[in-house]
């Protein structure tokens, strides 16, 4: 979903590398569980 809130069927590149800035600083549990779920033509 973009941010006018339209569902597509691309990703901006801006959301690829989540873990490049945001990575762990302790071992511990997650606070949610991670319920991703790719879309059809992307892992699939």
């Amino acid at each position: 979903m973009d941010r006018d809130g339209k569902v597509g069927s691309s990703s901006s590149p801006r959301r690829y590398f989540c873990l490049q800035c945001h990575v762990s600083q302790a071992n511990v549990d997650p606070i949610v569980p991670n319920d991703f779920k790719p879309m059809k033509g992307y892992g699939n």
